[in-house]
């Protein structure tokens, strides 16, 4: 949803853009602002938002008033079926929507009525093809060539590497490009760039960063250790000596088991190299950057907190890491990781 928004604020935006995690404070004007306020209503269609009170209340509220309404359907958006809605729904508190007159009922004629509702599918995400999307919900011609996700990653020395199996955790990429983006760019820093799939690490860049080491920003979400992908580019990294800054991006993001590297298809030592790589990581506290739980200027300010342990060049190079790890800490030694949400901070202790 922050990312979709960022595309559709972009160049020749003719309406305003909100998320409600941005704009919205007092819950009770929610339903208000859709029916009176809102010209075109996108759901962004994952596995959950059927489940979540505010998002059907939303929903219903702009079918009852005609609002136009379309569907961004993610990979795992699937509408419920016909026979199982008042199980599905059970699986919902809506008490609370029905103090603003929305029934058991209404909520299953929405449900019914999204059939009827267009549906822009995005199952396997990338840039390009979400703002093709943005570009038709604009009115805006699309490009006789569609713009291509970049894989010339020499331009830049700061990169940044996300489980490209895992479409928030490619979003949250986007964004925290985006957002360091903004802060540098009237610099003379070379500007962050997304690592896309089957993509290589570079081994030289036009201009490096003051440690002359490349500088990659790590997308942390639920599993992303486990991706091949992801194991590749850490491998990658330390061979070319890349300073890594490890991101939270997720709430249940937590660090894999030793025995995760049976899952790879990396021989022995590459498993053991990636192992200690991943516990390496964690030796410092980690920032955290959860576009899904904070507000448009809670993520500037984390956005300007990564950039600023980038420049102080307190983030040393992946060999030096092991280095250390190899020469104080045994596999089974105890790591801090920093899990902060939006609102709080608090020290969470992970077991490698």
């Amino acid at each position: 949803a922050r990312l979709l928004k960022m595309e559709l604020q972009g160049q020749g935006a003719k309406h305003k853009v909100f998320v409600d995690t941005d704009n919205l404070t007092d819950l009770t004007r929610l339903f208000t602002v859709v029916s009176n306020e809102v010209d075109m209503l996108v759901v962004v269609g994952t596995s959950s938002v059927l489940t979540r009170k505010w998002c059907l209340g939303e929903i219903t509220t702009a079918r009852v008033n005609n609002v136009p309404t379309v569907i961004l359907g993610l990979a795992d958006f699937e509408l419920p079926n016909h026979c199982c809605l008042d199980t599905h729904l059970g699986l919902v508190n809506t008490s609370d929507l029905a103090n603003y007159g929305i029934s058991i009922e209404d909520l299953k004629d929405t449900i019914n009525w999204l059939e009827t509702v267009k549906c822009f599918p995005l199952e396997d995400f990338s840039l390009s093809a979400l703002q093709s999307i943005v570009d038709e919900l604009k009115g805006v011609k699309p490009a006789l060539s569609p713009v291509a996700d970049s894989t010339d990653s020499t331009d830049s020395d700061c990169l940044i590497l996300s489980d490209p199996s895992n479409t928030e955790a490619m979003a949250t990429a986007y964004i925290l490009a985006a957002m360091t983006s903004r802060q540098i760019m009237h610099t003379q820093q070379t500007l962050p760039r997304v690592v896309v799939k089957e993509e290589k690490l570079p081994a030289i860049t036009v201009k490096h960063g003051a440690s002359g080491a490349i500088s990659c920003l790590l997308v942390c979400t639920r599993l992303c250790f486990h991706s091949k992908q992801m194991a590749d580019w850490l491998l990658q990294a330390y061979s070319l000596d890349c300073r890594v800054l490890p991101i939270v991006s997720s709430e249940d993001f937590e660090l894999p088991s030793v025995n995760m590297g049976h899952s790879l298809s990396l021989n022995s030592t590459d498993v053991t190299l990636y192992l200690t790589i991943l516990q390496s990581l964690f030796l410092e506290i980690t920032l955290p950057f959860l576009p899904q739980k904070s507000s448009e200027d809670d993520l500037k300010w984390k956005a300007h907190r990564i950039l600023q342990r980038l420049e102080d060049g307190d983030v040393p190079d992946l060999a030096t890491r092991c280095l250390y790890i190899r020469s104080t800490f045994t596999s089974d030694r105890a790591v801090g990781l920093e899990a902060m949400g939006p609102e709080h901070e608090e020290m969470t202790e992970v077991v490698f």
